[in-house]
């Protein structure tokens, strides 16, 4: 997930976690943590994560910016 960089205050950073749970961050601005950070979550929460994804239907949602 990838927040880019917009007019005011906003947080700009990505963040990637794969299959194995593993986390990958990079804060840019605006942020709680800046810079590359890494950290592993468990395979639960990565079943979880996967769960929200799929019921919100992610994969499927189109941006339509104005």
């Amino acid at each position: 997930m990838q927040r880019t960089m917009c007019y005011g205050p906003y947080p700009v950073y990505n963040v990637t976690i794969d299959k194995g749970g593993n986390v990958k961050y990079y804060g840019e601005m605006f942020v709680y943590k800046s810079g590359e950070h890494h950290w592993r979550i468990t395979e639960k929460k990565v079943k979880q994560l996967n769960d929200v994804i799929e019921d919100f239907g992610f994969r499927s949602f189109v941006y339509i910016s104005s």
